[in-house]
């Protein structure tokens, strides 16, 4: 569920986030390829207090493939959350270029609106880039994936007209190995140094490259597999190379997953390693229900929680049920499918309040629309539009 609103506050203690994602619909490469539609987009429609639709409406995203240079761009947009005051969508243009295989070789994205500011006689303004690199061996797999913080800061004067530009990139790398069979095995992380480059108004000096967030290269992560084939440990560790958490896998004689144990020791480092959270896996001829009863501390309390969900032989979600050992009662899910397509989902709070997303599709099985009520009372509404 997304709720939207374009209404900021100017607090000098606000803390603004992005989550990295909006909440609708979104497209892959080879989705464009597999549906045959060359142009997708999206738009959020306002809302009455009487939950009746407006007329106007907001461009979510605008997202197209080009298949000669085999490149998916377009605008996009981030759902951003601030300690003060309700969660707001920035906007930035993006273009995502693969190879050959299909596989995305480069993701470069950059905000669409550029802010300027006055300040001691200077306009300024900053235009900073994201691009992540990705590497594959042979058999397509993802060996290396570097993320390229790339800031560009301009400052033009008042009086003289003179434009001063920063160029600075830095670099987070990911590494991958694998074992015979195609399975990651290791994962290796580098915050590297930021590196500043010649610009025409600006020359580094020997001092063009600063530490001040980075971290030589170090095991992030490392899985083992039994003789099966099946995930067995997965440890993650961090940059001081201490254990950060854990995962233990368990399965039956027809290697069903059966068990799975989380813990941590990160959470707090004066607290040693605790059990985090035990997931329990039944199997019928119906589908499976999983259970997770997880367990969380903090500096003033402790609490379990259980969540236990079900699943049909397809592996579709049909309903979960959340409760906490303060209450038995659940928070409730249920799902619809039609076509094979999900079409409803109720959850039931346990203050008594509903909230239902509805789905509604094309004849070619094309997400069209998409309504969230509260109530019984609509909050929300995304339309999806195709080009061919």
């Amino acid at each position: 569920m997304i709720v939207i609103s374009f209404i900021t506050y100017g607090q000098k203690s606000n803390t603004i986030f992005s989550t990295g994602s909006n909440g609708v619909l979104n497209w892959t490469y080879q989705d464009f390829i597999d549906n045959d539609i060359n142009r997708i987009q999206a738009f959020s429609f306002s809302i009455k207090k009487n939950g009746k639709v407006k007329k106007d409406s907001t461009k979510l995203y605008d997202q197209s493939i080009d298949l000669k240079i085999n490149t998916v761009s377009g605008i996009n947009c981030n759902l951003n959350w601030q300690s003060h005051g309700p969660s707001f969508l920035t906007w930035y243009k993006f273009t995502d270029s693969y190879n050959d295989k299909g596989l995305i070789k480069k993701h470069l994205d950059e905000p669409l609106e550029v802010i300027k500011t006055k300040e001691f006689g200077s306009l300024n303004w900053n235009i900073n880039l994201n691009e992540t690199v990705f590497e594959y061996n042979e058999k397509g797999l993802k060996t290396k994936k570097i993320y390229n913080r790339i800031e560009n800061y301009y400052s033009v004067s008042k009086y003289t007209k003179d434009t001063f530009h920063l160029h600075s990139v830095h670099p987070k790398i990911y590494e991958y190995e694998y074992n015979l069979n195609g399975q990651e095995i290791r994962n290796y992380h580098t915050d590297d140094s930021t590196r500043y480059f010649k610009t025409n108004s600006y020359t580094p000096d020997s001092n063009s490259v600063t530490c001040s967030y980075c971290d030589p290269r170090y095991l992030n992560g490392e899985k083992e597999y039994d003789s099966n084939g099946n995930l067995k440990k997965w440890i993650w560790y961090t940059r001081k190379n201490e254990i950060h958490s854990k995962k233990y896998y368990f399965y039956d004689d027809s290697n069903n997953l059966i068990k799975r144990i989380d813990s941590t020791g990160w959470y707090y480092t004066t607290k040693k390693p605790y059990w985090q959270s035990t997931t329990t896996y039944n199997y019928s001829d119906s589908g499976k229900t999983e259970t997770v009863n997880y367990y969380t501390e903090d500096r003033f309390e402790s609490s379990t929680q259980k969540t236990s969900t079900e699943y049909d032989e397809n592996g579709r979600i049909l309903s979960q049920c959340s409760f906490t050992d303060s209450t038995q009662t659940c928070d409730n899910y249920s799902y619809k499918y039609e076509n094979n397509n999900l079409v409803r989902v109720f959850a039931e709070y346990k203050d008594k309040s509903k909230a239902t997303t509805e789905y509604k599709y094309s004849q070619t099985n094309l997400l069209i629309e998409e309504r969230h009520l509260y109530n019984g009372k609509l909050t929300s509404l995304t339309k999806y539009y195709y080009k061919k």
